[in-house]
């Protein structure tokens, strides 16, 4: 209210400052009229909740005045004189969301003189759609709405993005893209809309993937899946605390986020191995997975599937329960322990039975591996017990899992003993054909790729490669152990399991990226070369490269990825990936 008396105090000023010269005397001739006929003001302004102004009027008589708006009404007030007329304009109250005009209409004769009245409104947001439904495989729709003020919106849906955003009360169209739906199941995502204190949702309701079913084999899916890249040390981490989730920063401090996948995927990565345990993460005293647990790995997993990546989902290390127990290959141990892994695969494979052929299971992570002797044939027994519960609980939940591609692991994932031990005719059988793969790890020589400080048994290696050896240097890897070496051991691996229909998953691979006080360069070279190697060789047989990645910003490292600056942490290893990719052809 203080503001209006204000107005009405100025336009009383007004009025005697622009009327002072025309005295009480004026000649009521026609020529007088349109010398002397003059409005206090041409136009006012009004907030939403309205108010009322004083105006005047000079004129040699009495004018008509009118208002062209219900809501602008005019009054008359007690005239100081018979020249100058006083007039009260009241504006109500603007209950709508639009901004809106009026005119005040002031005629004497054959002259008029308007008054221009603008009354905003306020905030408005309407959706003329809050609800809709999208098939399987995407489109893209349009949300149309209406609003007078500057709004923001977002999507709690990663599947669901938009290119653009708008701002005052106009119509606006906003596209958003559904992106096909992966997963199989239904989805619901929400866009939601916000002006100020206003908050406007829509709901899109995207269809199950009736087309998701698992035609391909492993060979046909293998030939897309290059090269592979480790969420290491996440969700494998054990139970911690209360429902577990503090599990995933205990050994490294970044959660993950779809941005996170996402930039992994614009390094050109193609597929996501998810380390992970389940059975620490049972609910006390009992088989069940913690259920926080189960929806972040799926969270997680949703991540790299909307991505259009392939990923492996295994049971890691998950505290030894199976991967140790190795040194006990009696009946009852064996019996009790495929028990366990049918009720954890259960439950794993029941939660992801609709997603398509960009999900993989793998039954364990490097069974044995603690072991330094060779398996002998009891503890080879008792691994293929284990292997043959987890392909059996998964095609047993039906849906895709009855197609999905699974992947076996070899004897301590060890490619000698893996070739040694375990041909393609000592597998676990399965009710499909061409459904599986094998998978091996490749840390050789230990020296270079993985010790941390020298022992009895060998020294640290920096040089790899013939052309990165430093003269005279004792860390120069011996040339039995490198380029020549990963060549012949990875053709052995596609004469033994490609040649035959089984393509072979090298699901951690990875050397140490160190910190050097003299012959940087040559080191960097060794890890570019190492990495190229590997990726090129691997490729060339039919064998899917996963390079592990720890998320440790410190060296010695095996980390590519700085996850929360989403940048590259080691150029070396990474140009390393990306050369040998480039340099390699897939077996046909």
């Amino acid at each position: 209210m203080k503001k209006i008396t204000i107005i009405n105090a100025l336009l009383s000023l007004l009025a005697v400052v622009l009327f002072a010269s025309c005295g009480d005397d004026i000649s009521n001739s026609a020529a007088g009229l349109s010398t002397d006929f003059m409005v206090s003001t041409s136009e006012q302004t009004f907030a939403k909740s309205g108010g009322t102004i004083d105006f005047y009027v000079r004129a040699a008589s009495k004018p008509s005045v009118s208002s062209s708006a219900d809501w602008a009404v005019v009054s008359e007030q007690t005239s100081a004189s018979t020249v100058t007329y006083k007039y009260s304009l009241a504006v109500a109250e603007n209950t709508g969301y639009d901004d809106r005009t009026a005119t005040v209409t002031v005629k004497l004769g054959e002259s008029t003189k308007d008054i221009a009245i603008t009354q905003k409104a306020d905030n408005g947001l309407l959706l003329e759609q809050t609800s809709f439904d999208v098939p399987a495989s995407g489109r893209t729709i349009t949300v149309k709405l209406k609003s007078n003020g500057t709004y923001s919106f977002t999507t709690d849906a990663s599947w669901i993005t938009s290119p653009d955003t708008r701002a005052t009360m106009q119509e606006y169209s906003h596209q958003f893209v559904v992106a096909p739906n992966y997963v199989g199941e239904s989805r619901k995502g929400t866009i939601t809309f916000t002006q100020g204190d206003l908050v406007e949702a829509v709901t899109v309701n995207q269809a199950a993937n009736s087309e998701a079913s698992i035609t391909v084999s492993a060979l046909e899916v293998a030939s897309d899946m290059y090269p592979g890249w480790n969420l290491g040390n996440t969700l494998e981490a054990p139970f911690s605390s209360g429902d577990g989730l503090s599990a995933e920063t205990s050994w490294q401090g970044t959660k993950t986020t779809q941005a996170v996948i996402d930039y992994v995927k614009s390094l050109g990565f193609k597929s996501i191995r998810i380390p992970c345990s389940w059975y620490t993460h049972f609910d006390a005293g009992t088989t069940t997975i913690n259920a926080a647990w189960m929806a972040r790995v799926k969270e997680v997993v949703d991540y790299c599937v909307q991505d259009g990546l392939y990923v492996i989902l295994n049971d890691h290390y998950d505290g030894g329960w199976v991967e140790t127990s190795f040194n006990k290959t009696d009946e009852t141990t064996v019996t009790a322990n495929c028990e366990t892994m049918k009720t954890l695969w259960t439950q794993v494979a029941n939660t992801f039975k609709n997603y398509d052929k960009h999900l993989i299971f793998a039954g364990l992570n490097e069974p044995n591996q603690s072991q330094q002797t060779t398996m002998t044939d009891a503890q080879m027994n008792a691994l293929i017990k284990y292997e043959q519960a987890f392909i059996d609980a998964v095609r047993a939940t039906g849906g895709n899992n009855s197609n999905r591609v699974l992947v076996i692991q070899g004897p301590k994932t060890n490619v000698d003993e893996t070739l040694s031990l375990m041909p393609v005719s000592k597998f676990p059988t399965d009710t499909q054909s061409g459904k599986l793969m094998l998978e091996v790890h490749f840390y050789t020589p230990w020296q270079f790729c993985g010790l941390l400080e020298d022992a009895d048994w060998g020294k640290m290696q920096y040089f790899w490669g013939a052309a990165n050896h430093v003269a005279g240097s004792d860390r120069n890897v011996d040339s039995n152990y490198e380029e020549s070496y990963i060549a012949d051991r990875f053709a052995k691996l596609k004469t033994a399991y490609f040649d035959h229909g089984v393509p072979v998953v090298i699901g951690e691979y990875a050397c140490l990226w160190r910190n050097l006080s003299a012959n940087q360069a040559e080191h960097d070279a060794s890890v570019t070369l190492f990495n190229k190697t590997v990726n090129e060789q691997a490729i060339n047989n039919g064998l899917i490269p996963f390079v592990w990645d720890t998320n440790s910003l410190s060296r010695p490292s095996m980390t590519i990825v700085n996850r929360a600056g989403r940048n590259v942490f080691c150029q070396p290893a990474l140009t390393g990936v990306q050369n040998g990719v480039a340099a390699a052809s897939w077996p046909r």
